[in-house]
């Protein structure tokens, strides 16, 4: 999940934000498990052009995955 998370945004240009995953995935963690993962930037650095209309907000997304 953390590389093509960080793959998606380093696409988008985005170099600030966070992401989670639950339950958190270990060597242990059995396949097929799902995992949720959120994903969280701040909003002003997702902004298109010179306005940046949402400085100051935060968003996040959240997704359901498979542990593989």
């Amino acid at each position: 999940a953390a590389e093509r998370v960080a793959q998606i945004l380093a696409s988008r240009r985005v170099t600030n934000y966070t992401y989670s995953c639950n339950p958190p995935v270990t060597a242990s963690t059995p396949r097929g498990t799902p995992v949720e993962v959120t994903v969280t930037a701040p909003a002003g650095s997702l902004s298109i052009g010179p306005l940046k209309l949402l400085t100051g907000k935060t968003m996040s997304a959240r997704f359901t995955m498979a542990r593989m």
